[in-house]
């Protein structure tokens, strides 16, 4: 926890702080993976205000992500930047300013809380271990960038299904 009391009272001021990347490990939709590289997270706060402060900060991770297409651990670096404003407990806030306090407990920041928040925002859409992945079979398993099998990959296409249920009925 950051005490934010002496940003909040000293009008203009601006310091920046580092604070070490604080999980080993990282969760998303109830999967948790293993952090293999972190890195110092610097944050920035500037008084700009009554009350009021603008965070500034960006840090960036590693971590072992499963390929989207065939599965294999791909070291994947998530980058990430920050911009808010903070609000002390003394301010009214708007229901949207108040969205944005979630990691604010009273005249503390909980660095913790923010810097899950910035990891869900910034997630990689799609991860992949090359371009190119074949992904693995849909019948065996197998991983098609390492080898071949010998299932049938053959589609039949979906609009030529009654013709099939007719020649199928003629047998």
């Amino acid at each position: 926890m950051i005490n934010l009391t002496q940003y909040w009272e000293t009008e203009g001021k601006k310091e920046t702080v580092t604070i070490p990347f604080p999980f080993d490990e990282v969760s998303y939709y109830e999967e948790t993976y293993p952090v293999t590289r972190k890195e110092a997270v610097s944050l920035t706060f500037e008084n700009v205000g009554k009350g009021k402060l603008r965070l500034l900060g960006e840090g960036q991770f590693e971590l072992q992500l499963p390929c989207d297409r065939c599965l294999e651990d791909v070291p994947t670096t998530i980058a990430f930047s920050i911009e808010r404003e903070l609000y002390s407990p003394e301010v009214e806030l708007t229901e949207e300013q108040q969205d944005f306090q979630t990691c604010v407990e009273g005249y503390e920041l909980d660095e913790e809380a923010l810097l899950s928040e910035e990891i869900q925002m910034n997630w990689p859409q799609k991860i992949l271990c090359k371009e190119d992945c074949k992904g693995i079979c849909k019948s065996c398993g197998q991983n098609l960038n390492k080898g071949t099998c010998d299932c049938d990959t053959f589609v039949p296409d979906p609009r030529m299904m009654q013709f099939q249920d007719i020649f199928n009925s003629i047998k």
